[in-house]
């Protein structure tokens, strides 16, 4: 299972953002223009731990106004990644919060409106 994280404009559409390879659980080999994120369901007892919530705190949230609580959940955890993705450790996390954020800075570059939607 994993949570599929998207960025929708005010019409429900996904938005269009500047080529990236950032990569999550699921991800398009060759790159995409579309802000969306995927992250393994793994990670959602850290996920509570640094953000009130969880991962769905952000549903409906302007990603302008995510940045703060993504950098915050980041700053609370640890380095060290294992070569695991799947496995849920701080530094897996914190990787794929950094990615959210990414892909966060990429949207804000065309739209300060948008949205997340999780499912």
């Amino acid at each position: 299972m994993s949570y599929d994280i998207r960025a929708i404009d005010n019409k429900g559409e996904t938005v269009k953002i500047k080529y990236h390879f950032i990569k999550g659980g699921t991800y398009a080999v060759f790159g995409s223009d579309l802000a969306e994120f995927n992250m393994t369901y793994n990670y959602s007892d850290i996920l509570n731990k640094v953000i009130k919530g969880g991962i769905w705190a952000l549903q409906d949230i302007k990603v302008i106004d995510s940045i703060k609580i993504l950098n915050e959940a980041i700053m609370k955890l640890k380095d060290k990644k294992d070569k695991n993705y799947w496995k849920s450790t701080e530094g897996n996390v914190k990787e794929a919060l950094k990615n959210l954020r990414q892909i966060g800075f990429l949207v804000l570059e065309v739209d300060k409106k948008a949205k997340w939607n999780i499912s």
